[in-house]
């Protein structure tokens, strides 16, 4: 259980990059954080306009970019978990990863 788990997140994963590699994700990461240090402009709001159409940018990057990151993460946290599971023989959190599971594969399928 534990092993084939930890070959669903490694296949997870690896779509994780191929799909970020297709998106230019590292690029869009460039352009949200230069998009967030405009946005913590003090004379941002000067020009309410200029400065609604940069929150409108800097929201469309978060939305492209938060789903990989924060995927990413539980990917290897779960992982790790796995792990330690592995390890210490712990039916318990082989469970609970089972259910962690099943909830990244359903978010991995939603970025398809």
């Amino acid at each position: 259980m534990l092993e084939d788990a930890r070959e669903k997140v490694e296949n997870i994963k690896a779509g994780l990059h191929s799909k970020a590699e297709s998106l230019d994700l590292p690029h869009k990461r460039v352009q949200l954080a230069e998009l967030e240090e405009q946005g913590a402009a003090p004379d941002l709001w000067n020009n309410s306009g200029a400065a609604q159409a940069l929150m409108q940018k800097l929201a469309a990057a978060r939305e492209v970019v938060a789903p990989f990151d924060s995927l990413g993460k539980r990917a290897d946290d779960l992982r790790e978990r796995t792990e330690l599971a592995r390890a210490e023989d712990d039916a318990e959190l082989a469970a609970d990863i089972e259910a962690e599971l099943k909830s990244i594969e359903a978010e991995y399928a939603a970025l398809e």
